[in-house]
């Protein structure tokens, strides 16, 4: 009961409670250009994005157009990337950089890459760090064993994730 697990793709819901809070004390737009608010790094521009920008609400409903469906994550010992270095695909990072291939708005498509667009969105406007401002919406759903805080490596009781081979 104590076990401590990654929390992958459940914490899209979780950010997407973060970002609408941030709505709804006017903060963010649902409709806005994410541009606008993004300090630490910007979405690049491209003939994509120039009739059709990436929104929150696109972001938010994996219909922005960006790359990147999901994460693998990092073995024991790996060194964890930065988000500027997975936003942009920068070594340690084992992806490619998040960018919008396909026109925003144009099609659904799966992309844990917007949401970590949406990570450096809710970072600049807060001036929190992602873990310091997701802690509040931890404590709402009950949640006393999760953390967004990367692993120091001196944690116990933390499970690890197995490939379909066993390993």
């Amino acid at each position: 009961t104590n076990t401590m697990f990654q929390a992958a793709s459940i914490s899209k819901t979780l950010t997407a409670l973060a970002a609408l809070q941030l709505v709804e004390k006017h903060k963010l737009n649902l409709d806005e250009d994410v541009n606008l608010k993004l300090v630490g790094w910007k979405v690049p521009e491209s003939d994509l994005t120039k009739t059709e920008r990436p929104t929150l609400r696109r972001v938010l409903s994996h219909t922005a157009g960006f790359t990147v469906s999901g994460f693998l994550g990092y073995g024991s010992g790996q060194p964890l990337p930065s988000l500027l270095q997975i936003l942009n695909g920068e070594k340690p990072a084992n992806t490619p950089p998040i960018r919008i291939d396909i026109t925003p708005g144009s099609r659904f498509r799966y992309s844990g890459g917007g949401y970590e667009v949406l990570q450096q969105l809710l970072m600049d406007v807060t001036k929190k760090s992602y873990a310091e401002l997701m802690e509040p919406i931890l404590k709402s759903v009950k949640m006393s064993r999760s953390t967004f805080k990367s692993p120091t490596g001196g944690e116990s009781n933390v499970a690890s994730g197995h490939l379909p081979n066993g390993v």
